[in-house]
């Protein structure tokens, strides 16, 4: 070390009075071994992915260094860290499996399982339930909602795990199918009035149609609504009153 380089890590450490007394050791050791001033502490933010220690970076302190929970990216400020590196600082950390939780940013999100806050503890996040013919046999599907068919209704039927659709306007919707409204059929005519005396005082009925004197015959004859009946005496005359001669 020539004197050049001793002045200018004497004066590292006197800039760096307010940071913790490691890190000014380390910015004279990177001086004088050549490193130069542009040696960085800090290291950087991890892509957003938290490790278990050290997980956010891009920081105003470095090293992860933090005071309070909302320093850190994970939400999670590490204060026993501090204590053991006698510089009173905590540490940006996540939590492992099996650690509560109050989101998902405080689980450690390294590798290709990572966690997720689960009912208030991190853990494997569950998985997206799906909605298929194999969960949602008597039912359509809304999404990953299965819809059973006690839920259906006109605007929302379908079976068998497909999509739910609305049925055709009039169409109604039964266990999971659309069917179209049974025709009406048409009114059923009143029964024709009944023939007596009545409706058929100048005639007589025959059956329920009531024949007129003017109709009437020697073989259909009758009055106020009696049945017609055939003039058998003598030449057979069916008079203007309905009576047989």
């Amino acid at each position: 070390m020539d004197h050049r380089q001793f002045d200018a890590a004497v004066r590292a450490l006197r800039q760096r009075g307010g940071a913790t007394r490691r890190h000014g050791i380390l910015a004279a050791l990177a001086i004088i071994s050549g490193g130069g001033a542009g040696v960085s502490l800090a290291r950087g933010r991890n892509g957003g992915h938290p490790g278990s220690e050290g997980p956010c970076k891009g920081l105003k302190r470095p090293d992860n260094i933090c005071k309070r929970d909302r320093d850190c990216c994970t939400e999670v400020c590490n204060l026993d860290a501090g204590r053991a590196n006698d510089d009173g600082l905590g540490r940006c950390r996540c939590k492992r499996a099996g650690e509560s939780c109050t989101a998902d940013r405080n689980c450690c999100q390294r590798g290709a399982r990572p966690l997720a806050c689960v009912s208030g503890v991190c853990g494997s996040p569950t998985p997206a339930r799906r909605c298929d013919p194999a969960n949602c046999a008597d039912g359509c599907c809304r999404g990953s909602r299965c819809v059973p068919f006690a839920g259906q209704n006109d605007g929302l039927c379908g079976m068998l795990g497909m999509t739910c659709a609305a049925c055709n306007a009039g169409s109604r919707c039964i266990n999971g199918s659309c069917f179209a409204p049974t025709p009406t059929p048409p009114p059923t005519p009143p029964p024709p009035p009944s023939c007596g005396a009545g409706n058929c005082a100048a005639g007589c009925c025959n059956g329920s149609t009531c024949v007129p004197y003017a109709s009437q015959d020697a073989t259909t004859c009758g009055t106020n609504g009696a049945a017609c009946v055939a003039c058998q005496t003598g030449d057979p005359i069916c008079n203007n009153d309905g009576t047989c001669q």
